[in-house]
């Protein structure tokens, strides 16, 4: 995040490699750093697969890319969402 603070609402999650590695890969090879980040900030987050998910015994999704709030992919996310509802 930048200096700026604001709620988590629409923002990336990872975990501690996940964070490191888009760091290293993405932000920092440019000055200044892309979209202004200067710190990481971190949550105690719970998730709840959709009821569909866990009957096929999942507990998480695909993962799908986001870029500006929209899916990027790998594959189409609507299909996806529609199926199995929103899942993390």
């Amino acid at each position: 995040q930048s200096d700026d603070s604001y709620p988590p609402k629409n923002c990336n999650a990872a975990n501690l490699v996940g964070v490191m590695w888009y760091l290293q890969h993405e932000v920092v090879i440019k000055d200044p750093p892309k979209f202004g980040i200067s710190r990481i900030l971190r949550y105690k987050i719970q998730t709840r697969a959709p009821a569909s998910l866990l009957e096929k015994g999942m507990n998480f999704g695909v993962r799908y890319a986001y870029d500006s709030q929209k899916c990027t992919g790998p594959g189409k996310c609507d299909p996806m969402y529609a199926q199995y509802g929103h899942f993390v």
